[in-house]
């Protein structure tokens, strides 16, 4: 069974992650946020099925992060809802490391793109997933999937129906990376509509 570490630190991940330990051996989490509230989701997770987890602000620390990734051995590494992780990180597997972003990259690169989806009125939206390199969500496309939004659509609605739709086409690219099965690779040539981390206390996007 393939070994994989996922880098998340958000809701969104939850549904991918309970598809992923079914099928693969989760053998790591990494995460920056980690705090034991009852609404951590990803904490909850850990505890409940007894997954190893690597925990620091400086997730970037060289040397603590390679320990760990040596002990583990990860095949591939998953980015989920994360922040930049730097180049001997992502290229440490034997497969690399993909991120998966919710939107149609180059649509809506960095935090918050759901939420910049039904601000802008969007008629469509989608599931990305690139391959990682050294600038944030700007790796070559190895698959994209489209979405319709309805008028009806709520934020939850959309944050609820693409996490769905994670899980669909993540299948899909597991399946050709581990089976070395041919992927039609699209590159990025330029961002576009940035989205930025919004603060809900004040309602003010940073």
């Amino acid at each position: 069974m393939k070994k994989i570490i996922i880098y998340t630190n958000g809701k969104f991940s939850i549904k991918i992650l309970k598809y992923l330990i079914n099928y693969y051996n989760i053998t790591g989490i990494v995460t920056n946020k980690l705090n034991y509230k009852k609404k951590n989701y990803i904490y909850k997770f850990i505890k409940k099925n007894k997954i190893n987890y690597f925990f620091d602000k400086n997730i970037n620390n060289k040397k603590k992060i390679l320990t760990f990734l040596k002990k583990k051995k990860p095949d591939l590494q998953i980015i989920i809802s994360f922040k930049y992780i730097k180049k001997y990180i992502f290229n440490f597997p034997k497969y690399g490391s993909i991120n998966i972003h919710p939107s149609l990259l180059p649509l809506y690169y960095g935090a918050n793109p759901i939420r910049y989806t039904i601000l802008n009125n969007e008629k469509y939206t989608g599931i990305t997933i690139i391959k990682i390199n050294n600038i944030i969500d700007k790796g070559k496309i190895l698959i994209q999937k489209k979405i319709k939004i309805f008028k009806k659509d709520s934020y939850n609605d959309l944050f609820n129906k693409l996490s769905y739709f994670c899980i669909f086409i993540l299948k899909k690219i597991l399946y050709k990376i581990f089976f070395k099965k041919k992927i039609n690779i699209h590159h990025i040539k330029k961002k576009k509509k940035k989205s930025y981390k919004t603060y809900h206390k004040n309602g003010k996007i940073n």
